[in-house]
């Protein structure tokens, strides 16, 4: 099933919500320039009243290790969602200090990926800190390999996941500048998050609601789903019809 998380999340009641309308995941925002931004004691009260299965994710933003993995320990958090500048280097190192034991997603910001010419422009999972230069060479040698196993051209072999950053935001921001509440262009990416996901978990966000998250899914057949503003009745509180409808428009498409 598509992983769905319900993000921006500042209070027990939403939180609630979005666990009894079926998401998987709930997201905290933790930088001081957000309107959705929370603090660690309030991640953790809310965190405590979750059940053990919904995943709770901390978005940080170009924020110092040493605050993410205190943060961490004393929240209750799964999962660190990076929206900033931080390299692969600094995930792998994140992901050490904290036992390996915590999800770490990276967001790229396709304000800065021009579609169809993601290569001209010098994108690749390295310079967005998804892949470190001895993992991207890790891959591409076992892709080869599987490829010669197979039978099959290496982009159609089995698939191989990044060891750190196994899940991947496509979202429409720029760079730290967080989310804006507008999808990308889909079917402009479409080559582009195939791609992606050849060697991690692609999930879409910016922009989603009830009304448009089956045609992202029907296009891009991502492995989740990440909403803030799209079921939303005003910044920080969530509606409860929209995330009800969120849900299951998505449940709807998995079966379409």
């Amino acid at each position: 099933m598509t992983w769905i998380k319900i993000c921006g999340t500042t209070n027990a009641e939403d939180a609630q919500l979005a666990v009894s309308a079926g998401a998987d995941a709930v997201g905290f925002v933790l930088h001081e320039g957000s309107k959705r931004n929370v603090n660690a004691e309030t991640v953790r009260n809310i965190s405590a009243s979750l059940p053990g299965h919904i995943e709770k994710i901390g978005v940080f933003v170009n924020a110092p290790a040493d605050r993410i993995e205190t943060v961490v320990k004393n929240s209750g958090l799964t999962g660190v969602q990076l929206h900033g500048n931080e390299t692969a280097e600094f995930a792998r190192n994140l992901f050490d200090r904290l036992g390996g034991k915590i999800e770490i997603i990276r967001v790229v910001a396709l304000a800065d990926v021009p579609p169809g010419r993601e290569l001209a422009y010098g994108f690749d999972p390295v310079s967005a800190g998804i892949l470190s230069t001895e993992e991207a060479e890790n891959i591409a040698t076992r892709m080869r390999d599987a490829a010669i196993d197979s039978g099959l051209p290496p982009a159609r072999a089995a698939e191989i996941h990044a060891d750190v950053v196994q899940r991947v935001i496509l979202d429409s921001g720029g760079p730290g500048e967080g989310g804006t509440g507008k999808p990308f262009d889909w079917n402009a990416y479409r080559q582009f998050s195939d791609a992606m996901n050849s060697f991690t978990n692609i999930i879409i966000a910016g922009g989603l609601t009830p009304a448009n998250v089956g045609e992202a899914i029907r296009l891009l057949r991502p492995w989740g789903v990440d909403v803030v503003s799209g079921v939303e009745s005003a910044p920080g509180k969530k509606d409860p019809e929209k995330v009800r409808s969120f849900v299951k428009a998505v449940r709807e498409a998995e079966k379409a």
